[in-house]
């Protein structure tokens, strides 16, 4: 049954809810692909929702790979390491993005 909505959305050329589909399957590989080729505005908002979900099942590395791919490292990825409380590797994240944005919220940070 899926993969007959699948294909009817291609059909259709309703690659949003194809990109929809992939990502509730959990198709994640796909999903991106398919925002790559056919859906390019929602492709940032298909990385940050694969980040989010990397985030909830533990894995960090990715899930900051991901967070970069959206446009959203700046905010993200220092809430995440804080409440995952990985002050280290916060540090080593600012430290290596080289962004004046970044080192300023990392100086108010240690400030507080």
């Amino acid at each position: 049954m899926i993969d007959d909505a699948k294909e009817l959305y291609k059909s259709c050329g309703r690659y949003d809810l194809l990109c929809k589909l992939h990502q509730s399957c959990g198709e994640w590989d796909e999903a991106i692909e398919v925002a790559q080729k056919y859906n390019r505005i929602n492709l940032k908002n298909t990385h940050f929702a694969y980040a989010k979900h990397l985030e909830l099942i533990g894995q960090v590395d990715l899930a900051i790979k991901h967070f970069i791919e959206s446009g959203t490292h700046k905010t993200e990825v220092p809430r995440m390491l804080t409440s995952l409380a990985m002050p280290d590797r916060l540090q080593d994240f600012v430290i290596a993005q080289k962004e004046p944005a970044l080192y300023k919220w990392w100086a108010q940070y240690l400030e507080g």
